[in-house]
């Protein structure tokens, strides 16, 4: 990345429980200095329908303690 360029950036995670997928839309940018700074433009939370949740949860390995 260039000096003083911004670039976009889309995250998307979702936990261990599988409740719902999260987004979110970030700004990076290098400065003039050379280093780089993060603005979180927006965040979007999305519940998985229940037989989504299930689906993802039965192919997904057992907790280990």
């Amino acid at each position: 990345m260039r000096k003083a360029d911004a670039r976009l950036f889309v995250g998307l995670m979702s936990g261990t429980s599988v409740d719902a997928i999260d987004a979110a839309l970030v700004r990076v940018r290098r400065g003039a200095s050379g280093k780089y700074s993060l603005e979180v433009l927006n965040h979007v939370e999305w519940p998985w329908p229940n037989d989504i949740r299930s689906r993802l949860l039965a192919v997904m390995a057992p907790a280990s303690t």
